[in-house]
């Protein structure tokens, strides 16, 4: 006997009577439908994605604006995601200036052995099944931090109830319901949103009025803003304002410094001087925690590149210094984990 599993209606879709997208076990052979009522026409449609032949790309990206300090996060291209070059973009792209950004869940699955895999399969379900020009979303994020290109930056998507104009949609993939998305996902979303608001000089705390939806929405605001959907997950959704709290002292420190959603670990309680550095990074940290600290460099995919270091901090503060000296310039994240909290600190490297 198999899985039972309900087809709920595809939100996103007002147009088109069609179901979620759901991803069957690579074991799958046979599927049954059991319907209600006697339907005209039904058509199922199945994709096979395929396997990512390298799932260690390096994404591109990290634009800068003379007129914002925060840069843009680094994305795998279109190209990494679907090399087989089979998941074209709209060949005919609107350009929209964005006034919103508009954070998303894929209602799938929270873990993947290949994510490519899924972006391609949710590119497939939009072309395909909803019959969309292009995958709907701006942008999407794995639960690993991978940012990944949708339609693009200024592009006009499909993923906000049918008022798309003015907004900039964000996918995090996965199901946020009753669980929260993972850190590095976060944090990839929030250094998103504020390249894109510092880009485009939105206040992260700010609302506005959105033409096209007749309706007040924040600068950051999920999906169920717009229409009746539980996008972007109930417990996505319900950290909003923390995320627009820290997009907004990430933009007011200059983007120097990304918050991990941990108010133990934040930009209050550690300091990462010299920042930029070329030869060495002294952190240190202020506050009540004590015990073992997890030292971890990442580069901008959230991947380590140094070695871990495990120090001990006794007392209210601790400070430590560690060489970074072999690092090609650039910029790099320093993550710390004690006690179970977890901070992540943008630190610039420079010749």
């Amino acid at each position: 006997m198999g899985k039972l599993a309900a087809l709920n209606r595809e939100v996103h879709n007002p147009d088109k009577l069609i179901s979620e997208q759901i991803f069957a076990d690579n074991t799958s052979r046979f599927f049954q439908l059991r319907l209600t009522g006697q339907p005209q026409e039904l058509e199922c449609h199945f994709y096979n994605p395929g396997i990512s032949i390298d799932t260690n790309l390096q994404p591109e990206g990290n634009l800068e604006s003379l007129a914002c300090p925060c840069v843009q996060p680094a994305y795998l291209t279109r190209n990494q995601w679907c090399p087989a070059g089979n998941c074209p973009p709209n060949p005919d792209p609107s350009i929209t200036s964005v006034k919103h950004l508009i954070v998303h869940h894929s209602a799938g699955a929270n873990s993947s052995s290949d994510w490519p895999a899924v972006v391609r399969s949710i590119w497939d379900f939009h072309v395909n099944g909803n019959g969309w020009a292009d995958v709907g979303y701006n942008w999407l994020i794995d639960p690993n931090g991978q940012v990944y290109e949708g339609r693009g930056d200024n592009i006009l998507g499909a993923h906000f109830c049918g008022t798309n104009s003015f907004t900039m949609g964000v996918c995090m993939l996965g199901t946020f319901t009753s669980v929260t998305p993972a850190t590095n996902a976060v944090n990839s979303l929030q250094s998103l949103l504020a390249w894109k608001s510092c880009d485009s000089g939105l206040l992260p705390f700010d609302s506005a009025f959105h033409a096209p939806s007749g309706l007040v929405l924040d600068r950051i605001g999920g999906h169920r803003d717009g229409c009746a959907t539980e996008c972007p997950g109930t417990m996505l959704y319900a950290m909003l304002p923390a995320i627009r709290s820290n997009v907004s002292q990430y933009i007011d420190n200059d983007c120097t410094t990304v918050s991990a959603f941990d108010p133990a670990l934040n930009e209050f309680s550690v300091n990462i001087s010299p920042n930029p550095a070329n030869s060495s990074v002294t952190f240190t940290i202020k506050n009540r925690l004590e015990g073992e600290v997890e030292v971890a460099m990442l580069d901008m995919s959230s991947r380590p590149i140094l070695a871990p270091r495990r120090i001990f901090k006794s007392g209210l503060e601790m400070q430590h210094t560690f060489p970074v000296d072999q690092l090609q310039p650039g910029i790099y994240y320093i993550q710390l984990r004690m006690a179970g909290h977890t901070g992540l600190f943008k630190v610039l490297i420079q010749p």
